[in-house]
């Protein structure tokens, strides 16, 4: 009996977790997966939104791969994106996580003021940033760079700074 009583508490309880799962399966089947499906599908198409869509099969693959230089720019972007800021990101969160773990007096305020940015809108810690990069002199790096005798590096402007500013954010 205590065995047969058992399985319907473990089945209410299962049955009580799906239903406070589903809101989220159904917004992950709908929103994004259904949303991946539907646009690798239509990758398999030539549509200009005006005539119906056209199965063309992995022509435009082959078309992206083959002939499209941008293409190929992107994905080296990325590539490089992903493999400093992802290891480099780790390890600053890892080396902050320890130093704000250490047993020292007023700890909390220093815990507090890096809690900040998360609290704050998006729109704000983007000024910030805009600050800490600007060109000029009066930009925060700048400046740190202008110590040590080094000239203003255009963070946000050169094409050649932009990856790099993009990743020490």
């Amino acid at each position: 009996m205590a065995k047969k009583t058992r399985s319907k508490l473990q089945r209410r309880e299962a049955i009580e977790g799906y239903l406070c799962i589903a809101p989220w399966l159904f917004g992950f089947v709908c929103l994004t997966l259904g949303a991946v499906i539907f646009s690798f599908i239509m990758s398999l198409t030539r549509w200009d939104m005006i005539n119906p869509a056209k199965f063309v099969g992995f022509s435009n693959y082959a078309t992206i791969f083959a002939d499209d230089f941008r293409f190929r720019q992107s994905l080296k972007i990325t590539a490089i994106y992903a493999g400093c800021s992802v290891p480099l990101g780790m390890t600053c969160a890892l080396a902050l996580a320890m130093l704000l773990n250490l047993k020292v007096k007023g700890m909390q305020v220093f815990r507090s003021i890096f809690y900040i940015p998360a609290i704050l809108p998006g729109a704000a810690v983007a000024m910030v940033w805009m600050m800490v990069f600007r060109p000029q002199a009066s930009g925060i790096f700048n400046a740190i760079l202008g110590l040590f005798h080094i000239s203003p590096i255009p963070w946000l402007t050169a094409p050649e700074w932009v990856l790099k500013s993009f990743i020490i954010m």
